[in-house]
């Protein structure tokens, strides 16, 4: 069970914490995600770039992100940067409803 940050855990944790916990609203709630791929470009290469953008529905290109997010706290970081850049009033959403 992922445990909810408090106010002890690093931003990298809370990162880390909302980017899975909120993993299907995310991908149910992004329409446009190329903008977030192109932030995640120089993470992820691209090759993973463009089967990423090859992906015909949005939700498709979030989960094949998601996909790629097992490369650790770095890129699960910049994922969250990048949607509080393009989607703050999701990001906003789903951290009141925590």
């Amino acid at each position: 069970k992922i445990l909810k940050p408090g106010p002890e855990r690093s931003l990298p944790m809370k990162t880390v914490w909302f980017v899975t916990t909120h993993r299907n609203a995310l991908i149910k709630g992004v329409s446009l995600v190329n903008p977030i791929a192109d932030d995640l470009n120089e993470l992820i290469g691209e090759e993973k770039y463009s089967i990423i953008t090859e992906c015909k529905t949005p939700q498709k290109q979030m989960r094949k992100i998601y996909s790629f997010l097992c490369g650790g706290q770095e890129i699960k970081r910049k994922f969250y940067e990048s949607l509080l850049r393009h989607k703050p009033h999701l990001v906003a959403d789903l951290t009141g409803a925590d």
